[in-house]
């Protein structure tokens, strides 16, 4: 969670707020911002509208201060001014180079571990797969075995059809020789030969 002054620092400020919060003339500020930039100094820009930030505030600050106290000129008071942030900056950076070892240490060991469990997981994974693998063969060939099966009882269905279909032609053959043989008495008692 941000905390106010990550807030803060994030507000960029134009000419006329760094002077008003400075107390220095918008000119002034106009002409400390650019010896700075002949010195290194870098600001935050918006195409050619510098954006100040509260870091720079502190820095028209300090060089305010330094010249009001030493009477200096702005080249030389803003060289003063750099090479204490030079300083300043050169310390912090060693500061953040043995943060960074003990990052990296821990980084590296943070790392180590993942990949451990990384490849227990893809090993479990692979375990998995095999087993998995061998249940499908045993489906397939019980699969197989039942479409070889189904096979065998489609066959017998169609020798049940055939045979079923020769009863039936013979049964009908059979009710035709009955139908004829009903007919003929019935004729014979129509015309009364008896």
């Amino acid at each position: 969670m941000e905390s106010k002054d990550d807030v803060v620092s994030e507000v960029y400020l134009k000419t006329i707020d760094v002077s008003r919060i400075t107390n220095l003339a918008e000119s002034t500020i106009r002409k400390y911002s650019l010896e700075l930039e002949k010195q290194g100094y870098e600001f935050n820009k918006d195409g050619d509208t510098r954006l100040y930030h509260a870091d720079d505030v502190t820095v028209f600050n300090t060089l305010k201060e330094i010249r009001e106290k030493t009477k200096v000129s702005l080249n030389h008071a803003v060289s003063v001014l750099m090479t204490q942030h030079s300083r300043a900056t050169q310390s912090v950076a060693r500061s953040e180079v043995a943060v960074t070892r003990v990052q990296n240490e821990e980084g590296q060991h943070a790392l180590q571990s993942i990949s451990s469990e990384i490849r227990n997981f893809l090993e479990d994974i692979k375990t998995e797969f095999i087993g998995f693998r061998k249940e499908l063969e045993i489906e397939r060939q019980s699969n197989d075995l039942f479409k070889q099966e189904l096979e065998a009882e489609r066959v017998k269905n169609q020798e049940l059809e055939k045979k079923l279909d020769l009863i039936m032609t013979e049964l009908e053959k059979l009710n035709a020789k009955a139908d004829i043989s009903n007919q003929e008495p019935k004729r014979k008692k129509l015309f009364g030969i008896f």
